[in-house]
């Protein structure tokens, strides 16, 4: 098999896609900012499944990043096949209570990175007529998210962009899924401070581990997007379906109450 590229790849769903892909004998680029879990995986995937492993330890909202971890790839002679876009950030709280450099980096890797990476890899799979992207969206990305804003609206960038170039890309043997998952197994809901929602407690989190199977699935399966179990499905099927007067001030309600 080839090679896959995942950001975010050490904990939570990236970490889980590393595996399936690994398990599916795909070699691996990890990519992260804390290279000791990366290595760790690496190792552990290297011997379980006998592929080779590189890790990046890298900032990748940072373009001198990318650039490095670009350099470092065409110096291995290493084209992706699967490029799978997993880190992001998020924060919760009504919007003038955040700093705007927090936003700043939020777009930077939610966005800018992803869009960034894209750009990088696809025209190689384009030439190939061979490759898959898989960027993980969010069921936020469905949906306007009042006291999640700048990250809903950020998932929703990243849920158009995959969506436009599913149907770009699918007779020119690259497909672009987007995952959509609810809240997760992971620690995305520490840092974003989501973990005090109570409605999360109460409803249960979903593995990380689905999540990942699930997603690398429906993109090997050519499939447009994927909402991760039957409770985002309804979220998404209701959100296009209740007026969005209705609609907000209980999505506002349900991300400001705490556990």
């Amino acid at each position: 098999m080839g090679w896959a590229l995942i950001t975010g790849a050490s904990s939570g769903i990236g970490a889980e896609i590393a595996k399936s892909l690994a398990m599916r004998q795909y070699n691996l680029i990890l990519v992260a900012r804390r290279e000791h879990l990366l290595a760790e995986l690496a190792s552990e995937l290297s011997s379980q499944f006998g592929i080779k492993t590189e890790v990046v330890a890298a900032d990748i909202s940072q373009p001198d990043s990318r650039a490095e971890l670009k350099a470092r790839l065409q110096s291995l002679n290493i084209s992706p096949e699967f490029l799978v876009n997993n880190a992001g950030i998020g924060q919760v709280g009504q919007f003038e209570q955040t700093d705007m450099v927090d936003y700043q980096r939020t777009i930077d890797l939610n966005c800018t990175a992803l869009t960034a990476l894209i750009a990088d890899y696809l025209p190689a799979m384009q030439q190939q007529r061979h490759g898959y992207i898989l960027n993980i969206s969010s069921v936020s990305g469905l949906m306007p998210g009042p006291n999640l804003a700048l990250y809903h609206a950020s998932k929703n960038f990243v849920q158009a962009l995959s969506e436009s170039l599913w149907q770009e890309n699918k007779s020119k043997g690259v497909i672009v899924t987007a995952s959509c998952p609810g809240p997760t197994e992971s620690e995305f809901h520490q840092h974003a401070g989501s973990d005090k929602i109570g409605m999360f407690h109460r409803i249960g989190l979903m593995s990380a581990k689905t999540v990942a199977e699930q997603a690398v699935n429906a993109t090997l399966k050519g499939k447009r997007r994927v909402v991760h179990g039957w409770l985002n499905k309804a979220m998404a099927i209701s959100e296009n379906i209740t007026p969005r007067k209705v609609f907000l001030p209980i999505t506002a309600m349900v991300m400001s109450s705490s556990k």
